[in-house]
């Protein structure tokens, strides 16, 4: 199966479903190499916020996780799932040229997703398929578990939780 933007089905079979079902950790990365800020600017001014159901953006047959679309041009999804009783959120971004390789078994190679812990976030590698997650509007939060995601922009994506957060706008992905 190629490599492309995370599709949430193939993320869950691939990488996730194991970890949901035995308790174990995703395919992330095993180094955690700096991931580079490119941009302090803050986030613009954005319309109001509309908070959404999780319950809308459920993964049957996933107990705890869900997924949502914020872009499609190329296609970005992200999906929360619990790992070890707490719930991440794994994006599918770009990577400036330049940042360095991960290892995420079984892959290795330049990451092409973000994940969210509680304890900050780290570079990783997921596959995609053929399952489409709904869309999240532009200006529409979703909150799981403590973390949340706004669609800040087309295309663009703000993730937030306890320990840090990231955001990737018009192609320019910050961590903090």
């Amino acid at each position: 199966m190629p490599r492309h933007a995370l599709a949430v089905r193939s993320l869950i079979v691939a990488s996730t479903i194991a970890a949901l079902g035995l308790g174990g950790a995703p395919a992330v990365a095993d180094e955690h190499p700096t991931i580079p800020r490119f941009s302090s600017t803050p986030t613009p001014a954005a319309g109001p916020v509309t908070d959404v159901a999780p319950a809308r953006y459920a993964i049957p047959g996933s107990p705890a996780a869900h997924h949502f679309a914020y872009a499609h041009n190329p296609l970005r999804e992200c999906v929360f799932y619990p790992v070890d009783g707490r719930t991440q959120v794994v994006c599918s971004v770009a990577f400036p040229p330049g940042t360095p390789s991960v290892k995420a078994d079984p892959f290795s190679g330049p990451p092409n997703a973000i994940i969210l812990t509680s304890s900050g976030t780290r570079p990783t590698i997921v596959e995609g398929g053929p399952v489409t997650a709904p869309d999240l509007p532009v200006d529409h939060r979703i909150t799981v578990a403590g973390i949340s995601c706004r669609t800040i922009a087309e295309n663009s994506v703000k993730c937030a939780g306890p320990g840090g957060g990231f955001r990737f706008l018009n192609g320019t992905l910050t961590t903090w």
